[in-house]
């Protein structure tokens, strides 16, 4: 078997790329493919390229995070609402995350009542945030133990309807307002992105 040129460097990129791709689907299967790929081009790096190369240097790095991925599966609840656009999450990170959301509306809306918010109010920040199934049906005040159980219990759903075979593509939350860019990184975990070019070197 030929293990030298730029044949098998292509590969191994070729690996680690659809990894990371396969890794951001949020689904189990599809990550613990995604740790396969890339246990497969750090064997093919190791063969054909120096030990201080990059290329090489980094697989131990993607392969941790692609693990650590891999292991949040375990924890039953543990899948993404929205896969191939955000990674998966436990039922307390989903009530912390919404805590926070129910203090932006409430930062929003101006409320003198920092524990509770008209069903108006939630309505139209549940749906700001991709959370449509919640329909204010009165103008009584919704107190955020209530709030945060109502957001998680309709996160599950929408995590097990998108994580069955043959799910329809799930609607795209929308972060136009109520301070985006500050939910999302509260949200989101940073993953390592790597570029991978096999003429580096």
């Amino acid at each position: 078997m030929k293990v030298k040129g730029i044949k098998h460097i292509d590969t191994a990129v070729a690996h680690v790329n659809l990894g990371l791709a396969l890794c951001n689907t949020g689904k189990p299967a599809e990550t613990q493919e995604a740790v396969a790929l890339i246990v497969k081009a750090g064997k093919i790096l190791h063969r054909i390229v120096a030990d201080d190369d990059p290329r090489l240097l980094n697989i131990p790095q993607v392969l941790e995070t692609t693990q650590l991925d891999l292991t949040r599966f375990k924890e039953p609840g543990v899948l993404s609402a929205w896969p191939c656009w955000r990674r998966p999450t436990s039922r307390l990170e989903d009530e912390a995350v919404i805590s926070v959301l129910f203090a932006e509306i409430q930062d929003d809306v101006d409320s003198s009542n920092s524990a509770s918010m008209s069903s108006e109010a939630m309505q139209q920040g549940l749906r700001m945030y991709g959370l449509f199934n919640f329909t204010a049906s009165s103008s009584d005040p919704v107190h955020v133990t209530a709030f945060v159980a109502i957001a998680c219990n309709e996160l599950q759903q929408m995590k097990e309807e998108a994580n069955r075979n043959c799910a329809p593509a799930p609607v795209w939350p929308v972060f136009t307002v109520i301070r985006p860019l500050q939910l999302e990184r509260r949200w989101c975990r940073a993953h390592h992105v790597i570029r991978w070019a096999p003429e580096c070197g």
